[in-house]
Parts: structure tokens; C-alpha cells; sequence
């Protein structure tokens, strides 16, 4: 069954998976995927796509608050507001590399949170296959219908095959 409605038979309540901002389906980066024994849920989720932009974002910050100052004073740079104007370039560049270390999120959702974020919920009974590659995951349906998830970094690809060879492994091709 297709759709965001999650309510099945069984007592399971929380999904297992990650989100990650090296994870996107369509154009938007910063996805989560999740699943159970019977279904995987694929989830947008703006704190992965903010954490991704985040550390470009305190170092662009740096840049225009340096340039700003040096067009503003026409006097030359003082060892202080050096400092302190390439802190941020330097914090923002710091953050994008813990990001580009850490690249998964490890977590959990409840079911409700699940059905109320879902941009899509796939049943392992709907599941034709499963192909992997390291740059995009495609669940392909019995209906022909096919969810494509882009993939930006190894270890984003290692934890999607560990999680839909732990679910999944009769579905992957």
C-alpha cells in the first residue's frame, strides 16, 4: 500500500534508520530513510538539509562581514577584528568538515512522527526489487512505479545497503 498511511497489523511502533544531508530524493538534499520488516518510509527532513548548508552558510557569513568591514574603514586591519572577522570563515569551514566526517544521523521515529513527516511509505509486499549502486538506491514496485534516493556519500551508501540487506535481502538485485 502506497501512501502515508501507516497504521498495520502488528504492534510495531518505531522505525529504525537514519536521516542524512547526503541523502536526497528529487532535487532537495537532506532525506531520511527508515524501516521495518515489512515496510520502508522515506522522510524530508529540514534539519539534514539545514546542518548541510549550515557550515557554507557561517562561512560566506565571515567572508561578506570581512569584506564589509574593509570597504567600510578605510584604515588598515587591526590583529583583533582580524580575528574576529575570520572566525567565521574559519567556524563555518570547521562545521562543513565535521558534516563531511559525520555524515549519517543516527535515529529512530515513532510511528506517529513517521506518518506525519512520510513523503513516502513503500510495503515489502509491493517491492519488486531493490538496486543498488553507490551513487542512488531505486525501489522499484509490483505496479511499476519506482522511488529513486540519491546518495552523496560512501558512508551514506554503506548504512542504506546495511539497512535494506537487514530488512530486504530477498528484494535486492
Amino acid at each position: 500500500m502506497l501512501g502515508k498511511n501507516l497504521h498495520h497489523e502488528g504492534p510495531q511502533n518505531h522505525l529504525h534508520g537514519f536521516i542524512s544531508p547526503y541523502l536526497a530524493r528529487g532535487n532537495k538534499s537532506g532525506y531520511g530513510i527508515f524501516a521495518t520488516a515489512d515496510r520502508i518510509v522515506g522522510v524530508r527532513s529540514r534539519r539534514a538539509r539545514a546542518l548541510f548548508l549550515l557550515g557554507p552558510a557561517v562561512a560566506a557569513f565571515g567572508g561578506s562581514l570581512y569584506l564589509a568591514q574593509d570597504l567600510a574603514f578605510h584604515e588598515p586591519l587591526t590583529t583583533t577584528r582580524m580575528f574576529s572577522l575570520a572566525i567565521f570563515t574559519i567556524l563555518g569551514l570547521v562545521f562543513l568538515a565535521v558534516i563531511r566526517l559525520r555524515p549519517l544521523i543516527s535515529s529512530g521515529i515513532s510511528e506517529a512522527d513517521a506518518s506525519r513527516k512520510a513523503d513516502f511509505v513503500v510495503r515489502l509486499t509491493d517491492v519488486s526489487k531493490i538496486e543498488m549502486t553507490p551513487n542512488r538506491t531505486n525501489i522499484k514496485l509490483r505496479s511499476g512505479e519506482v522511488f529513486s534516493l540519491e546518495i552523496s556519500h560512501w558512508k551514506v551508501y554503506e548504512a542504506t545497503t546495511k539497512m535494506m540487506t537487514t530488512f530486504f535481502p530477498e528484494s535486492l538485485v
